[in-house]
């Protein structure tokens, strides 16, 4: 039986979606969806200044981002501002409270992670680390960071 292009297709989409609702789950007690904590993510990173950068790099459609910023801003999450040569343009920053629920919804996602990891048999994670590539690599130096942690404190 031939693999079709579609089947890698559906194993990814099937991927991404066990991932944002095992991630939902993480970032549910700090009342964020997962756009909202990858908004804040993008912000705190660095990584944008804009609602226009923020649904490129996101890959989302920019209204959808737009609402997800409003009510971020209504929370008090994220604040607007307007560049001060060009008045037309409004750059986005966290807040100081943004920035606070930002960390701890983080650290609530990185101790599920490595709950998760703890779980996992160091052979299974080496294997899993085999299939991170090039245009896995996070994953792949996520993974290998956590074996040599674990390989570390093991000894």
């Amino acid at each position: 039986m031939v693999t079709h292009l579609i089947d890698a297709f559906n194993v990814l989409e099937s991927v991404n979606k066990a991932m944002a609702e095992w991630m939902e789950k993480s970032i549910a007690s700090h009342n964020l969806t997962v756009l909202d904590f990858r908004i804040l993510d993008s912000l705190a990173q660095g990584a944008v200044a804009t609602t226009s950068q923020c649904a490129s790099h996101l890959n989302i459609i920019p209204s959808k981002i737009s609402l997800s910023t409003e009510k971020l801003e209504k929370a008090g999450f994220v604040q607007r501002r307007r560049d001060r040569p060009d008045r037309r343009m409004v750059a986005l920053q966290l807040s100081d409270e943004g920035l606070e629920i930002y960390e701890l919804a983080l650290h609530a996602l990185n101790e599920r992670w490595q709950n998760l990891l703890g779980n996992v048999g160091t052979d299974v994670m080496q294997m899993a680390a085999l299939f991170a590539g090039p245009t896995l690599t996070p994953i792949g130096a996520l993974i290998k960071k956590s074996l040599r942690e674990r390989n570390s404190t093991v000894k």
